[in-house]
């Protein structure tokens, strides 16, 4: 909250020797988003306390996906479209789920936040692309989101989706 850059950068390193990567990013790091969102909300802090915090977060889960040996890919595994939809600027979750996918030696591609259906057609057609992965962190859509899921499923019928995010409570079973 306070911008201090070294400091917040400082205790994340601890925390990542301490309990290791995934941990961190799991059991601290997206607390830590969730609280800062829900004090935004509120009016406790302010859009760049929340973009501070974020940008500070995403620089670490880039460095160690990048850091990361590229172990081969595993044969016949999937190839996984990591992506968020129009209206979703929140890239964090699938950042990290990139990490995880190469540390598994996992095929994907990141597609990158607020990408449209066009896009992903696009991606769909240059790659042999076997899974969708759409994650929300708001729900923003422009359109109900079993709507915007349904048009997914129509558009890419031979694909496997997976959704996920706090909006998927919402989804229709």
């Amino acid at each position: 909250i306070d911008f201090d850059q070294v400091r917040f950068e400082k205790i994340l390193h601890n925390l990542i020797l301490h309990l290791g990567f995934e941990k961190t990013v799991i059991q601290i790091l997206f607390p830590l988003l969730n609280k800062i969102g829900l004090l935004w909300m509120t009016d406790k802090v302010s859009p760049a306390q929340e973009h501070f915090a974020s940008a500070l977060v995403i620089k670490k889960i880039l460095v160690a996906t990048d850091g990361l040996e590229k172990p081969g890919i595993i044969e016949g595994t999937k190839k996984v479209l990591l992506f968020t939809p129009e209206g979703e600027h929140h890239e964090i979750p699938i950042l990290f789920m990139q990490y995880l996918l190469k540390k598994n030696g996992i095929s994907h591609i990141y597609a990158g936040k607020n990408v449209g259906i066009e896009v992903l057609t696009d991606f769909c057609r240059q790659h042999p692309i076997t899974q969708l992965h759409c994650h929300l962190v708001t729900n923003l859509l422009s359109t109900d989101l079993n709507a915007y899921l349904a048009k997914i499923s129509l558009s890419f019928p031979d694909k496997e989706i997976l959704f996920s995010g706090p909006p998927a409570r919402e989804v229709d079973s």
